[in-house]
């Protein structure tokens, strides 16, 4: 590198990496080592004298940059090193305020330094003994680059990012208020089984709480803010391979940020009672995540001091599980209930330090393997620990929780796992033989051509119930083996090379069986296309989410609209499909089944959606307690359409309901089942607080004829047009010739109602039902075909 002020341009260039799920991707960088951010020391830094002289919204917050540096007391040669982030969408760059940036010395060993950068899209480091040494530079947006540090002296490095997909959307409160200058984290997608998947800031979003962030990596995106607990996170999907000059794909979120905000900190010790200095904490919430949500909120994650102390915030309250760890001791794993606005001391005692030591072998010839990766506990929590195995296959796991604890090991010869009890405080063994005699399971096949031919780096996606999907890609010869976690009813698909794994499969398999041959053959002449053109009730093009669900492939696929609101849908497969748009603020448009058929393409032309409006408040029961659960749906009036809240301690919210008339039912566990009129009104988000109260318990037994369905819906009625109570539930059946039972479990104030049972192949029953304190035992209704 050039002397003082020379400018080094590092394009980002990431090799893209099938990760654990199907559409996961991420920046591959095997040689950089995976690093949590916040292990550097940071401290404030000064805006930027050049930025903060430009025009700025008035509007705007302070700035909020962090500055990671060293200690450079009886140094030298001291560099300052400025990183200027940029992003590259298409042919234009533009800065990248208040994201992440880590900077990493492989040839030192030596934290990771990370740093955010300021409005402008800029960070400075200082470097200390760092002259001639190798650094690498990896952002919170995706990619790494690496560059080479000069003499003494001011230096600066241009890092540019190019995108592959762009995010934007909303960070709002209860009640569709925007929230502004809340910060957008991204939890990365783990490169290998020793990376936990680390939280990266991305950006920050404006006054209005609206962001623009294009993304090189994928995983999943979430908002915080000090005044608020973190919003879930949802799954951001970037474009693999196809035209790279291309415009990447869109995905607009609305991130909420929750009220009902925990405050904890404590104190970590060992078996003495002596404090753990700088012992790494985690506190994960367990609640029940939001529809179209992957988790519930990010892991908040810190460091304890010198004694043993720690502080976490942005926790939300309810349901939690809190991991600490720490070197020369096992790790603690917890759990609990958060209470809003409490400050909860917790106190985690770490147990003495467990391992694991052993051999690892390839199964073709018996030698040791070397390089393998290791790895015991949960991966993408503390609870978890990684190593690599030496020339002698031989690796020591160190600092190991006790009990059961899950093994893996992995490496391009194949795979293993099990699971080994760990004495505390002691030793256990586990070796391993890399392949298919190790016990793990695997499917396998082809993919070919309707000529036969075989296709190679095409993607395979295994799903398979209860775990996530797994995603290979196809050899020279169309070949393919997959690890998987359970031996049957696995489900194969095959994408082309650089098409969305949230598109419908070009090829798939269903109820495959591990170690029986799977064959795909791709028939691109049973495809059509599909395409339209989303407007916003402005009129303007809206970059919608359309979701797509096929009747016959019982598949369903998800795309998303460009900036103008132009979609299409290339290589849908023939049959029967009905399409969902939706896009934030507005009423959620369904087309109805479409007729996909060879050779005839199906324009829908302009789809207009409709402002929706919105309706929110708190629940209270007797004695001014929120309900811990509660189910809100609103049924809108001449319509069968219904729309459900979501609720969270007693707040609840919907988004796009349809202007008109409408009856709110609240239901709910020891809930007297209620319905209310609702006026919606378009782009009004209306507030409305509800008090409920304590119902009478009666189980409703649907029995249902052989034949006469598979699920049933239920209603509790005052009359004919008051419907109080609604819910649907399977039948359970011991065989196909045998009667078939939907339970409910109902909650109603004392009287009569009408109870009415219908099923999705057209039975009907009704009966009367009291509700009364003398009337306690089942009901059961019968239905029959109308």
């Amino acid at each position: 590198m050039p002397n003082s002020r020379a400018l080094i341009t590092a394009l980002v260039v990431a090799a893209a990496a099938v990760a654990l799920w199907a559409w996961l991707s991420g920046p591959a960088a095997a040689h950089v080592p995976a690093e949590v951010p916040g292990t550097a020391r940071d401290v404030d830094g000064q805006v930027d004298r050049a930025t903060a002289a430009a025009p700025l919204d008035p509007r705007a917050e302070p700035e909020r940059v962090r500055v990671a540096v060293d200690d450079l007391e009886g140094f030298d040669d001291v560099c300052r090193l400025t990183v200027l982030l940029r992003t590259l969408v298409a042919d234009s760059e533009r800065p990248a305020p208040f994201a992440d940036v880590a900077l990493l010395l492989p040839d030192r060993v030596a934290p990771a330094k990370v740093g955010r950068t300021d409005r402008g899209g800029r960070v400075t480091f200082a470097l200390a003994g760092a002259a001639g040494m190798r650094i690498v530079l990896r952002s919170g947006l995706g990619g790494t680059a690496s560059a080479t540090i000069g003499e003494r002296g001011a230096q600066t490095v241009e890092l540019v990012v190019p995108a592959r997909v762009l995010t934007n959307g909303r960070v709002v409160q209860t009640g569709s208020a925007p929230v502004p200058f809340a910060d957008l984290v991204l939890l990365h997608w783990g490169h290998d089984a020793a990376d936990p998947g680390a939280l990266w800031h991305i950006g920050r979003a404006d006054a209005d709480g609206r962001f623009d962030v294009p993304l090189h990596a994928g995983g999943r995106l979430g908002a915080r803010h000090p005044d608020f607990a973190d919003s879930a996170m949802y799954l951001v999907r970037p474009r693999r391979g196809g035209d790279p000059d291309a415009m990447p794909p869109t995905q607009t979120f609305e991130l909420q940020l929750l009220a009902t905000r925990a405050f904890v900190q404590g104190t970590v010790v060992d078996a003495a009672n002596a404090p753990v200095a700088f012992a790494e904490v985690e506190v994960q919430s367990t609640r029940t995540a939001p529809s179209g949500a992957e988790l519930a909120g990010p892991p908040a994650r810190g460091r304890c001091d010198a004694d043993g102390r720690f502080q976490l915030d942005g926790v939300a309250a309810g349901p939690a599980r809190w991991t600490a760890r720490a070197d020369g001791f096992g790790w603690k794993v917890d759990h609990g209930e958060l209470q809003t606005g409490r400050n909860h001391e917790l106190r985690i005692a770490l147990p003495p330090a467990s391992s694991i030591r052993g051999r690892i072998e390839a199964a073709t010839d018996g030698k040791p393997v070397a390089n393998a990766v290791v790895a015991a506990g949960d991966p993408g929590t503390l609870a978890h620990r990684a190593t690599r195995t030496g020339a002698d296959g031989r690796y020591t796991l160190h600092s190991l929780g006790s009990g059961d604890v899950e093994v893996r090991a992995a490496h391009a010869v194949g795979r293993a796992r099990g699971a080994v009890a760990v004495p505390a405080g002691g030793e256990a063994r586990w070796d391993a033989v890399l392949g298919d005699a190790a016990g793990e399971d695997f499917v396998h096949g082809v993919v070919v051509d309707q000529q036969q031919r075989p296709l190679e780096g095409w993607s395979i996606v295994v799903r398979q119930k209860g775990h996530d999907p797994v995603a290979r890609a196809t050899d020279a010869q169309g070949r393919f083996r997959v690890p998987v976690a359970r031996p049957d009813h696995l489900d194969v698909r095959a994408f082309a090379p650089g098409r969305l794994l949230t598109s419908f499969a070009d090829a798939m398999a269903r109820d495959q069986q591990a170690g029986t041959p799977v064959r795909l053959q791709v028939d691109t002449s049973a495809t059509t296309s599909v395409a339209g053109r989303v407007l916003d009730a402005s009129a303007a093009g809206a970059p919608a989410t359309i979701g797509c669900w096929h009747y016959q492939r019982r598949e369903y696929a998800r795309y998303t609209a460009d900036a103008e609101g132009r979609f299409t849908i290339p290589r849908a497969p023939l049959g029967t499909i009905d399409l969902t748009i939706e896009h934030p603020g507005h009423v959620a448009h369904e087309t109805g089944a479409i007729e996909l058929q060879r050779g005839l393409p199906v324009d829908l032309g302009t789809i207009h959606l409709s402002l929706g409006g919105g309706l929110h408040g708190q629940v209270l029961g007797p004695g001014g307690t929120a309900p811990p659960a509660c189910t809100l749906t609103l049924v809108q009036q001449g319509s069968a359409r219904q729309l459900n809240a979501e609720y969270d301690g007693g707040g609840y919210r919907f988004r796009g309901v349809p202007a008109g008339q409408h009856t709110l039912l609240v239901q709910g566990e020891r809930i007297a089942g209620a319905a209310l009129p609702v006026t919606i009104e378009p782009g009004v988000d209306t507030p409305l607080d509800l008090e409920i109260q304590l119902g009478l318990h009666r189980r409703v037994q649907v029995r249902v004829p052989p034949g006469g369905g598979r699920r049933v819906t239920l209603a509790l009625r005052a009359s004919a047009s008051d419907v109080r109570w609604i819910a649907t539930g399977e039948v359970a059946r011991a065989s196909e010739r045998a009667d078939g039972v939907a339970t409910f479990e109902t909650w109603m104030l004392a009287g009569s109602y009408e109870v009415v049972a219908a099923t999705d192949a057209g039975h009907q029953g009704q009966q009367q039902i009291r509700f009364a304190t003398d009337a306690t035992g089942d009901v059961t209704l019968r239905v029959a075909p109308r």
